[in-house]
């Protein structure tokens, strides 16, 4: 997920040279980063959240039940490269035994089978079917629904824009 974010700022920043565009080097120490730690720990500290704040207000809506909870692994990876999407792979599992006894039977375990249902907002306007035919990540494209993918490739050409050209970032 990481390297795909990285290839689109590229290819963004690419199209925007005026704009300066800053990519963390995930979460290491990055002075935003940890500027913004540092805001949120002082207004822990001094009870200074605003409005519940975005996690109160994800909580809210997830027991309205207007998300859905799923998470994605982003580990830190000690000298990667952003270019290289083999540094992580998901050919493993997060398995997490704990071996005690109890006069009770105890099974706690903790598979991660990787599937992953298609993106809730996939064929949002302004969201990543922006992405379709931009050579970003074609593992992330396979989950456009072939109706979304026509209509954006329609749209483009009624705008006169031609698709993106290379070989998507997940296959160098």
């Amino acid at each position: 997920m990481i390297d795909r974010i990285y290839a689109y700022v590229d290819k963004i920043a690419n199209e925007q040279p005026e704009i300066d565009y800053f990519k963390a080097d995930y979460l290491r120490d990055q002075s935003h980063v940890i500027d913004t730690f540092a805001l949120r720990i002082n207004e822990t500290i001094l009870s200074e959240e605003k409005g519940g704040g975005l996690m109160a207000d994800f909580k809210a809506r997830l027991a309205r039940g207007e998300v859905d909870v799923h998470h994605h692994h982003a580990e830190y990876q000690e000298n990667s490269d952003p270019q290289d999407d083999e540094a992580h792979s998901h050919g493993h599992s997060h398995v997490h035994d704990h071996d005690h006894s109890h006069d009770h039977s105890h099974s706690h375990g903790h598979g991660h089978g990787h599937h992953h249902a298609p993106y809730r907002h996939i064929a949002h306007p302004h969201g990543p079917r922006t992405m379709i035919d931009e050579n970003v990540c074609c593992c992330f494209m396979g989950q456009f629904p072939q109706e979304v993918i026509n209509e954006e490739r329609a749209l483009r050409a009624k705008r006169g824009e031609t698709a993106g050209t290379g070989t998507p970032t997940c296959k160098k």
